[in-house]
């Protein structure tokens, strides 16, 4: 499971920088517990683990910036 957490705070975070700087654009932590279920259905590890632990991750990066 940490590992899971761990992949996913680093994809949180590549997907703001991207977001940032592709387009300017500053993301917050709710547009990204609304990719979850998207990214639950395409990657079968996810699919385990509770989505109160994946809201947590993205408040984790949306804490650090």
């Amino acid at each position: 499971q940490l590992d899971v957490c761990r992949w996913l705070y680093n994809h949180f975070l590549k997907e703001r920088k991207n977001f940032w700087e592709n387009d300017k654009i500053s993301i917050k932590r709710f547009q990204q517990y609304k990719s979850l279920v998207t990214l639950k259905k395409e990657i079968p590890f996810l699919a385990d683990i509770y989505s109160q632990v994946f809201q947590d991750m993205a408040d984790r990066v949306d804490r650090a910036f």
